[in-house]
């Protein structure tokens, strides 16, 4: 039985053979197939034109949801056009700009409906609720 779990040890400890060569301990076994990625964009850049645009839909519809997605997307793209390369770097821009107006149409929405609120709660006659 001795014998039996050596020859096991020892097949497990031989390098692999067939050309394939030892495996990195950096690098995967897909590598090969699937390839590592050399540049392209930024996924900090795609989130900041993600939340750039949902941005401008919250700014129209929810002031404070277009608020808090339109200064993620700006803090995201700029931080993403540091890192990015010439797409990420204009999906960043774009981010950026998305972010902005969402940012504008806020508050904008907000103004209004503190117009428009404060219009309706002043021309209504409460002296009817204190008799």
């Amino acid at each position: 039985m001795d014998e039996n779990q050596n020859e096991m040890n020892n097949v497990n400890q031989e390098p692999i053979s067939g050309g394939y060569g030892p495996i990195n301990s950096r690098q995967s076994v897909y590598d090969d197939v699937v390839g590592t990625p050399t540049g392209g964009s930024n996924g900090m850049a795609i989130a900041s034109l993600v939340c750039g645009i949902l941005s401008i839909v919250g700014g129209c519809c929810i002031a404070c949801t277009g608020y808090i997605l339109a200064i993620t997307g700006i803090v995201l793209g700029v931080t993403g056009k540091n890192k990015a390369d010439e797409k990420g770097k204009k999906m960043a821009t774009a981010g950026i700009i998305c972010g902005i107006v969402g940012l504008v149409l806020s508050i904008i929405n907000s103004v209004l409906g503190v117009i428009y609120n404060s219009q309706i709660y002043s021309s209504q006659d409460y002296s009817v609720y204190f008799q």
